[in-house]
């Protein structure tokens, strides 16, 4: 090969080597650019996952305390209630101690003031009608014995009407209550007397129960039957007036007088005839 060949050769491959580094001389600059994106990624990778760690280390730190103050409060628990068991006892008999001495105050109280109540009280059983409870004004308006006390007694046991039991019963079912009901009482003896009869729902001993007051109105009742007995012989008296008054009206007319004197007449002409 010539020298020239030779260095034409050369040359072109220097503008080849040259080309080549160029093109290295890019891609490196490319792949360092792209390096540093990665690096920057990469760093900010591990700075969010250092402070992930750094969370997970203040969340671990926190349950730790958290179950630390949950032990803590559990063990006091446990210990408040052995202690509230090794005393539920004696706390649960204190009360029930309390609890009685309430009820017998209660019932005290309540036995007081009914019995010396002057109204007549009873206390109904609502399905049975059995007498739970009378006072002693009760004893004295229904004539009860001591002997009668021993037997189980009951309302309808007092009413003269049987009927007053149902109207009773269908008045408090639909009512609630019942006011001033006019009862004809038939007392332990066979007496009977009336009385005035309230019902109101009690509580007596956890029953639901009726209580029944009673009145006796015997002698108001006498004197509504005195008066009404009155207002009537007033009626007939009255009427009696008038008829007399209108009999006079009628006998004082002319036209009744001219029949008079007719049948005067007549009389005296019947007399003759029976003479001859």
């Amino acid at each position: 090969m010539s020298p020239e060949a030779k260095i034409a050769e050369l040359e072109t491959r220097i503008r080849q080597l040259e080309q080549e580094k160029k093109d290295l001389e890019i891609l490196l600059e490319n792949t360092t650019a792209h390096a540093d994106a990665i690096t920057q990624q990469l760093a900010a990778k591990i700075l969010q996952h250092e402070r992930a760690e750094r969370d997970l280390q203040m969340s671990e730190s926190r349950l730790q305390h958290l179950l630390t103050t949950i032990e803590q409060e559990k063990a006091d628990l446990e210990l408040i209630l052995e202690t509230m068991t090794a005393h539920a006892d004696t706390v649960t008999d204190q009360l029930q101690a309390e609890a009685l001495t309430a009820l017998r105050q209660s019932e005290v109280q309540f036995r007081t003031l009914v019995e010396a109540n002057p109204v007549a009280l009873l206390i109904l059983h609502l399905e049975t009608g059995q007498i739970l409870y009378r006072n002693p004004a009760a004893i004295a308006l229904l004539g009860i014995t001591p002997d009668t006390l021993a037997r189980t007694l009951r309302g309808r046991d007092f009413c003269h009407d049987p009927e007053d039991v149902n109207r009773l019963k269908q008045l408090y079912a639909t009512q609630g209550s019942v006011t001033n009901y006019e009862l004809l009482v038939q007392r332990a003896d066979g007496s009977t007397l009336w009385a005035l009869l309230n019902w109101q729902p009690f509580i007596f001993q956890g029953q639901n129960t009726v209580l029944s007051a009673l009145w006796d109105i015997t002698e108001r009742k006498k004197q509504e039957e005195n008066l009404q007995r009155q207002i009537e012989e007033l009626h007939q008296t009255i009427d009696q007036q008038k008829r007399d008054r209108q009999v006079q009206e009628i006998t004082e007319t002319e036209y009744f007088q001219h029949l008079q004197r007719r049948v005067q007449k007549l009389r005296r002409s019947s007399q003759r005839d029976s003479e001859k």
